[in-house]
C-alpha cells in the first residue's frame, strides 16, 4: 500500500508499507529518471521481493510464513500442514488435511531412470549436491507441468515436489549418516506401490484366490529382499569404513 512519497534529487518515490516490517522506498524508476543506481551490497538496506509467503527479519530473528513464527509451526503444525498452510495461505481442516496427505501420497515415487541418474554422482557426494541434481532433474520427466503461466499446472508441480523430496533426500543419503532401515523401507514401499487386497472369499472363484495369494507372496518376497539389500549395504559400511575421496 502506497502511503506517501519520499522526494530524492527533485524526483517523488512511492513510499510502500507491508502488512510487518519498515516502509520501503519503491526506486524501481530511479535509473531511469536519474541515471543511476543504488549500491547496497548484500541488500542489507533493499527489499528484493513483495512476497505473500514469507517474511524475514535476521537481525530481529524473525522469520514468518504467511503470518505464523515458524517456532509455532514447528512445535504444533506437521509437515503436510505447512506444506498445505505455503501453498494455500491457511492452515487446513482435518478435512483438508486428510484430502491434501491423500493428493500428496499418490506422487511419492520417481521414475526409475532416475536411478542411473543417481550413480552419475561420486560415492562420497555431498546429499545437498546430489538432491539439487536429480530435483532440476524432474522436469525431464515432467513436461505437462513445466508452464508457470497455467494456475493448474503450477499445482501440479508444487504437489509432486512436496512428494517426491523425502524420496529423493533419502536416496543419496551416505550410509554413515545411519538413516534408519525402517525409514528406507517406509520412503520406498509406501503410497501407490501398497497393496490392498481384493476380497478371496470362495464366491470369487479359486483361481482368483491362487492369483492373489501368488501375487502378494511375490510382493512380500520383494519387500524382503530390499531389507535384506539395505542391511547389507549397511554391514559393508561398517566392515568398509566411511567413504574417501
Amino acid at each position: 500500500m502506497t502511503d506517501s512519497t519520499l522526494n530524492i534529487a527533485g524526483k517523488d518515490y512511492p513510499v510502500r508499507q507491508g502488512s510487518v516490517g519498515p516502509e520501503v522506498v519503491d526506486i524501481r524508476k530511479f535509473y531511469a529518471q536519474t541515471g543511476q543506481f543504488t549500491y547496497d551490497p548484500g541488500f542489507t538496506s533493499t527489499a528484493a521481493c513483495e512476497s505473500g509467503l514469507t517474511y524475514i527479519d535476521g537481525d530481529e530473528g524473525t522469520l514468518l510464513h504467511r503470518g505464523y513464527p515458524i517456532g509455532q509451526l514447528a512445535e504444533h503444525s506437521s509437515f503436510m500442514e505447512v506444506a498445505y498452510l505455503l501453498l494455500n495461505g491457511e492452515l487446513p481442516s482435518q478435512d483438508e488435511l486428510g484430502q491434501f496427505t491423500h493428493t500428496i501420497s499418490r506422487h511419492t515415487m520417481v521414475h526409475e531412470q532416475l536411478a542411473t541418474f543417481y550413480r552419475g554422482f561420486r560415492r562420497d557426494a555431498h546429499p545437498m549436491a546430489v538432491m539439487c541434481g536429480v530435483v532440476g532433474a524432474l522436469s525431464a520427466f515432467y513436461h505437462d507441468s513445466t508452464d508457470i503461466s497455467d494456475p493448474y499446472q503450477r499445482m501440479v508441480a508444487s504437489h509432486r515436489l512436496i512428494a517426491k523430496m523425502p524420496t529423493i533426500a533419502a536416496r543419496p543419503t551416505p550410509r554413515n549418516t545411519r538413516v534408519s532401515v525402517s525409514m528406507m523401507l517406509s520412503i520406498r514401499l509406501r503410497s501407490v506401490s501398497e497393496p490392498k487386497l481384493p476380497n478371496t472369499s470362495p464366491g470369487l472363484g479359486s483361481l482368483a484366490g491362487e492369483i492373489t495369494r501368488s501375487w502378494y507372496e511375490r510382493y512380500k518376497a520383494e519387500r524382503e529382499a530390499i531389507y535384506r539389500e539395505v542391511q547389507t549395504e549397511e554391514a559393508a559400511e561398517e566392515l568398509d569404513g566411511p567413504a574417501t575421496k
